[in-house]
């Protein structure tokens, strides 16, 4: 899920920046969001990770300018962008991603490496990126620290409306795109639980969103605003006005983080770890294990204290974590102005 979000907040500030430019997604039909992605799409029976023959018949049909390739693109396909003259740029957010990225035959053809990766306490690249750089000549390297669509004021103001919620005084809970499970439970339903919890001891109204791929199991939350999927607009309008935000340790806590939200962060999957034990070390978020009653007292804590929801937000700031969009846009028209 964080990849395909990621996109479409790429690909909107990019129609923004150029009205009427030709955006296309491609994506597996068996995804939750497959049925709903605003741009013309076209659905492979699985990821396009796997699925190489009908990625590289696209490009021989598509032709596109530029093709992007986020945490995916095996080296037959991106080889086959490149006989046909489209330029390439390859995403990574995870240390595995990048590794991928760093390899001499997928370094040959790439001409951008995008590292979506905070760059707090970490040095921009690792002496062996830097050797392999110097030696290969290319990829041309972007780093941010994570890409998240701007908030609204009007837009919100909507959304706030039909939640019946008002900004600076609720909290917002999401687990990522509903797909994991822990003990046979939804992470979803894990996050729901404690929020709801804690929104009843806190007086805090609770919003949740579930996640597009989320299948009901459990039944709902007195008190809690239980969104089953929102767009990358509502998610960052939801963001910037909660009073806390519970996330996993993915896309959506460094998205709350360079939107100056105070954070607990629960680390859900393997590859989460590490980077929510390193935004705890940085101050940036307070960790949490996935379990409910833990999660509810460390929000009852932070929402029914000022000063210390203060001082986390006054850490979160230090942290100075930025918004890379709009330095991904000039990265893809440099590309353009070549190509």
């Amino acid at each position: 899920m964080g990849e395909y979000y990621r996109c479409l907040i790429v690909a909107a500030a990019l129609g923004r920046r150029w009205p009427g430019s030709g955006l296309e997604f491609v994506v597996s039909r068996q995804a939750g969001y497959a049925d709903r992605v605003p741009y013309p799409a076209h659905l492979l029976d699985s990821s396009p990770t796997f699925a190489t023959d009908a990625v590289t018949a696209l490009l021989h049909e598509r032709r596109p300018q530029i093709a992007v390739f986020d945490s995916t693109g095996r080296r037959a396909q991106l080889a086959a962008a490149q006989r046909l003259g489209i330029r390439t740029v390859y995403v990574s957010s995870r240390p595995s991603a990048r590794a991928r990225g760093f390899r001499l035959r997928s370094m040959r053809y790439l001409d951008q490496h995008w590292l979506v990766a905070p760059r707090v306490g970490a040095p921009a690249l690792r002496w062996r990126e830097r050797l392999l750089l110097r030696w290969m000549g290319r990829p041309e390297i972007v780093r941010v620290d994570t890409v998240v669509a701007e908030p609204e004021t009007k837009r919100a103001g909507r959304l706030y409306g039909e939640l019946g919620i008002e900004y600076g005084r609720y909290l917002l809970a999401c687990a990522g795109g509903g797909g994991y499970r822990s003990s046979g439970v939804p992470d979803s339903e894990i996050f729901a639980a404690a929020a709801a919890a804690a929104g009843r001891e806190a007086g805090t109204p609770a919003v949740v969103v579930m996640g597009p791929n989320y299948r009901a199991t459990g039944s709902g939350h007195e008190g809690v605003r239980r969104i089953g999927s929102a767009s990358i607009e509502q998610m960052s309008d939801l963001m910037d006005g909660a009073a806390l935000v519970l996330s996993g340790g993915g896309s959506l806590m460094m998205q709350a983080l360079a939107l100056r939200r105070p954070c607990i962060a629960v680390p859900l999957t393997g590859d989460q770890e590490r980077r929510v034990a390193d935004m705890a070390q940085a101050g940036c978020v307070l960790a949490v294990p996935l379990d409910a009653q833990r999660i509810a007292q460390a929000l009852v804590q932070v929402l029914t204290d000022p000063a210390r929801r203060t001082s986390l937000e006054q850490q979160v700031a230090a942290c100075g974590l930025r918004n890379g969009v709009p330095e991904l846009i000039d990265a893809l028209a440099r590309l353009a102005a070549e190509g």
